[in-house]
Formats: structure tokens, sequence, C-alpha cells
């Protein structure tokens, strides 16, 4: 969602990143801190996926508590973006 918010804003393909703060930053959204600390933490996801020792941490962090809220959470940031598209 936030590389279709800087396709539209600037008409130009977006960066081959996976740093959500950086891309919202790129789509000239301003973020708030609670914003900012949910794509930060999002994005840590990507990373955790990539890396067999990340992945062994990351799914002992993934409880169903911890995956329900983050579900949650990137919800309602796609449903916030929508309205800068």
């Amino acid at each position: 969602m936030l590389k279709a918010v800087i396709v539209k804003k600037t008409n130009s393909a977006p960066p081959f990143v996976h740093d959500l703060v950086r891309l919202a930053e790129k789509a000239g959204i301003v973020l708030d801190d609670k914003n900012k600390t949910d794509l930060s933490e999002i994005s840590t996801f990507n990373i955790a996926a990539r890396y067999d020792d990340y992945k062994l941490q990351f799914a002992k962090k993934a409880t169903k508590v911890f995956s329900a809220k983050y579900i949650k959470c990137t919800g309602g940031l796609l449903v916030w973006l929508q309205k800068h598209l």
C-alpha cells in the first residue's frame, strides 16, 4: 500500500526497500509516534523471515496473541493508508 501511495504521488516506481517507515517518508506521509512504531516493528517481520536464526526467534515470538495484535494493527494501517490514495 505504501508503494502504491509513492507511485500515485511521484508518478514513478517505488524504491526497492522493505523499510516501511522509510517508504512512508518517501510517500510524504507524516507519521505519528504510534504509526511509526508499528511500521518499524512490522518491517522487522520481513527481515526475520529471511534468515534461519531469525526465523526461529520470530516463530517463538509469534504467539497467537502477538499475531492477532499485528493482524489487527496491519488492518488499521491499511485503512489509514487508503486515505492517501
